[in-house]
């Protein structure tokens, strides 16, 4: 991948989270019994240049301020993470990578399942990631989420980029039939992706859509 400018290769998750690379995962990657702050605690950037997050003053400071910045419906940093609901739980996740300020944050289907309203913060606050200039790539099954918050479409048909689109220029039609393979010819001559810069979002969906 390129990464604001450079080309970057990461042999280990490791090394991805010390280049500022966060992910928000389809499935909570959460111990339910375990604390909200303990969650934070083993944030991605927690063991580098964020250790003074292991004191656990700063710890519950930390998380404090996602749950009020984030409205997350948690009494307190030390409550079990699994009582929360999905929406909340989400929130948590989230609130960690964007306050840790990740330059690069992956989310993969990072609505799903979700109430109405959850649903609608969530996307708010992608879009002020994307404005404040973290580079987002978004997956999504929902291709009505897709055109809420993309920049630009990548469509992918058995490994290959098929399409480069607009979501402004095209419509869901357009984009199932390159999904299903009806559309033109790939109009890049192949599958690699880079990032233009830094502001932009992709989304790409299950049917195989990779983004810049």
């Amino acid at each position: 991948m390129i990464l604001r400018g450079q080309e970057a290769d990461f042999s280990t998750p490791r090394e991805a989270v010390k280049a500022g690379i966060g992910i928000l995962h389809q499935e909570f990657m959460l111990i339910p019994s375990y604390t909200v702050m303990t969650h934070h605690r083993f944030g991605s950037r927690f063991q580098g240049r964020m250790k003074h997050l292991l004191s656990r003053k700063a710890g519950r400071a930390f998380t404090g301020e996602v749950i009020r910045e984030f409205r997350v419906a948690a009494p307190s940093p030390r409550v079990p993470i699994g009582t929360l609901s999905g929406g909340n739980q989400q929130k948590i996740i989230i609130g960690r990578e964007a306050s840790l300020n990740s330059r690069f944050l992956l989310l993969d289907q990072p609505t799903r399942g979700l109430d109405v309203g959850s649903i609608e913060y969530i996307r708010k606050r992608i879009i002020q990631l994307r404005d404040r200039g973290t580079a987002c790539l978004l997956i999504s099954a929902d291709l009505d989420e897709l055109f809420a918050l993309s920049d630009r479409l990548l469509v992918l048909h058995r490994g290959a980029v098929v399409a480069e689109l607009n979501p402004e220029k095209t419509t869901i039609e357009e984009v199932g039939g390159y999904m299903l393979g009806l559309g033109k010819s790939d109009p890049g001559g192949g599958s690699e992706v880079t990032m233009k810069s830094d502001s932009e979002i992709g989304i790409g969906g299950d049917s195989g859509v990779k983004t810049e």
